[in-house]
């Protein structure tokens, strides 16, 4: 049990680290450990839902990326704090409840609840890859480079900019 609860501690400020990490300026990419469920049509593209999903990745849509420059705080900020909070949900053997707390939080956050479900999705799989990949290297500082270099090698960073088509700067 001390272990479960030392685990999830880790988590909780490796959450923080990996969306402090991942607002769209000039870090690297970011692993999502999760699958975006989206339905198929029967011309073989992603069914939406009707959401506008123009950017490169598909995640955000051009509409997602104007909130993603102007949100204050960014999205990325929103979805730390929602890490952190979703916490208690952390199960290394199941991570489903904590992204999808994760998505939830945001979902209904005033500055950033305008988000596609798609480009939530983006982030909050972000936060799921950091708390299940680097919780060693970015519990004590998420500023540090041993949690960046961790967040790039688990593919969260890469994985993020694939999911949301996010420009990398």
């Amino acid at each position: 049990m001390k272990d479960l609860t030392r685990w999830a501690l880790m988590a909780l400020a490796s959450a923080a680290l990996v969306f402090s990490g991942c607002d769209g300026d000039d870090d690297e990419t970011t692993d999502d450990t999760t699958e975006t469920d989206t339905a198929s049509d029967d011309t073989g593209e992603a069914d939406t839902g009707g959401e506008d999903t123009t950017a490169a990745g598909a995640g955000c849509s051009e509409a997602d990326q104007t909130i993603v420059a102007t949100a204050d705080p960014s999205p990325t900020a929103v979805a730390g704090s929602c890490g952190v909070g979703c916490i208690s949900v952390l199960n290394p053997a199941d991570l489903t409840p904590f992204t999808t707390c994760t998505a939830e939080c945001m979902a209904d956050d005033a500055g950033v609840g305008s988000l596609s479900s798609t480009c939530i999705d983006c982030y909050a799989g972000s936060a799921t890859c950091t708390a299940a990949n680097c919780v060693a290297d970015c519990a004590v500082d998420p500023s540090s480079d041993d949690c960046a270099t961790c967040q790039v090698a688990s593919g969260c960073i890469d994985s993020f900019y694939a999911c949301s088509g996010l420009p990398q700067e």
